[in-house]
Order: structure tokens, then sequence, then C-alpha cells
């Protein structure tokens, strides 16, 4: 199943130091041009996805808005937070393919 390869590519993520945590992180390596992927947790507030899907649209930064079962801060390791920004391209790239293949019609 994609959403296991999806989860063990993030956790490789986090432990290689290549995941910014926690929305003003976030925002600010947006900002910084150094995200080149930014995922909103599942249970993330509305106002919080609104305000980084504008961002994100106006920066052209690809986002994933998490559905899976099992929440993207467990599996970091950082359960309080919901908005995590990957730094590396190549990693990128393999998440949003896990997730265009896990999600049809994406």
């Amino acid at each position: 199943m994609q959403e296991q390869s999806f989860l063990g590519l993030i956790g490789l993520c986090a432990k290689a130091g290549q995941i910014v945590y926690g929305a003003q992180g976030c925002e600010l390596s947006v900002k910084k041009n150094q995200a080149k992927l930014l995922i909103l947790d599942n249970d993330v507030s509305e106002n919080t996805c609104k305000a980084f899907t504008a961002l994100c649209k106006n920066r052209q930064i690809p986002l994933i808005c998490w559905q899976g079962t099992v929440q993207i801060g467990k599996r970091t390791g950082q359960p309080a937070n919901k908005v995590f920004a990957v730094k590396n391209d190549g990693f990128a790239q393999a998440l949003i393919r896990y997730y265009n293949e896990d999600t049809p019609g994406v």
C-alpha cells in the first residue's frame, strides 16, 4: 500500500533532518524558498489550511493535505505539529509520487 511507503519516506526525511516542523517554521521556510513541498496533517484547522493553501499557491510550492489513517506528526516523532515542510527536492518528488499513486484522480 502506498500510504505505508509515504509514511516510511516521511520518517526517513525526519531522520535525515530534511523536514521543518510547525506552522511558523514552515511559513518561514516557504518565504525563504527553502521548502520544496508542504504537508498539512489530517486534523489541521481550517484557518491554517486556508492560509497555507494561499501561501503555497502564491509561491508555487506543492501542497499535500494528508487524509491518511496515521497522523504525519506521530510518524515523525512530532505529534503536536500539524504542518511540515520538506526541504529536499528528491524527497519532495518521491512523496508527491507516492501520494498521487495512493490518491486516485489527483
